[in-house]
């Protein structure tokens, strides 16, 4: 499907007011990549999840809020222009884990995913791709001053695209949340990963959430031949096509708040 221009009038008169953003930056190895998602057609929206490989996770830095600055410059010659992303922020202090965070980083290839927004209606920024990924160039300040490591991740290459805007959910070392034998329903404790630790399970919904919260769901067993979750009125899977949550797939729901009486309805937004 082809995209379809449309006008970009000014949206709200604070249009202009600098964007919330969480202060921990989220940082992926692209090495630790299994899949990344492909984009609809206007080019930025990415339409699946970031998977990653088998006992991968992303981690966390914290960035002093003010400091965060990322970047998108275009670059290059006549009918070869591309995209430059890039993200600096500045982390306090200088402590023996940011070194040690440090000298892992050095050298590798990462993407950089930021939170923009600070309501449920939240998404992600996303810097770099496995194709273009981003290093880091680093800055130390111990002086008079202040005490503090300058991050400064920047292109290797030219990307074709612009930072992607990611609706889905990322993984981290410890999951939102656990499924486990005896559950019937999934207990919502946030937007974010949740994993089946158990074969054979069903569950009838999601307990709790609000408008605008996304959750993945993670498998776990082999060759499942009951599904996990199947269309329910509060359920909208894809095609209605249940989903068994066989070891290595990914479910990701996003609710919304029904019109009529209020009740959350989760809709299925990818599956992988």
């Amino acid at each position: 499907m082809s995209f379809v221009k449309k006008n970009v009038l000014k949206t709200n008169k604070a249009a202009g007011v600098a964007e919330s953003k969480d202060p921990n930056i989220i940082i992926v190895y692209t090495k630790d990549i299994l899949t990344f998602p492909d984009r609809d057609s206007g080019k930025v929206k990415m339409i699946s999840d970031i998977v990653l490989k088998e006992g991968a996770y992303s981690i966390k830095i914290y960035a002093t809020p003010s400091s965060i600055k990322p970047t998108k410059t275009s670059d290059g010659e006549e009918d070869s222009k591309g995209f430059m992303h890039g993200t600096e922020f500045a982390h306090p202090g200088d402590s023996l884990e940011i070194n040690e965070a440090i000298a892992d980083l050095t050298n590798e290839n990462v993407i950089i995913l930021q939170r923009t927004g600070c309501t449920n209606n939240f998404y992600y920024k996303v810097y770099g791709t496995p194709c273009a990924p981003l290093q880091l160039k680093l800055e130390g300040q111990n002086d008079f001053e202040a005490t503090k490591n300058i991050f400064k991740f920047e292109a290797t290459v030219k990307n074709k695209y612009l930072p992607g805007f990611y609706f889905g959910s990322v993984t981290f070392d410890e999951p939102m949340g656990v499924i486990v034998d005896g559950d019937t329903e999934i207990n919502f404790t946030g937007s974010g990963e949740y994993r089946i630790i158990a074969d054979g399970l069903e569950v009838s919904g999601i307990n709790g959430g609000n408008h605008g919260d996304v959750i993945s769901i993670v498998g776990y067993g082999n060759n499942v031949d009951v599904p996990f979750l199947d269309p329910k009125p509060t359920i909208f899977l894809k095609d209605g096509a249940d989903w068994y949550g066989n070891q290595g797939e990914i479910l990701t729901l996003k609710a919304f708040k029904n019109s009529e009486d209020g009740d959350l309805i989760w809709i299925e937004q990818s599956r992988t």
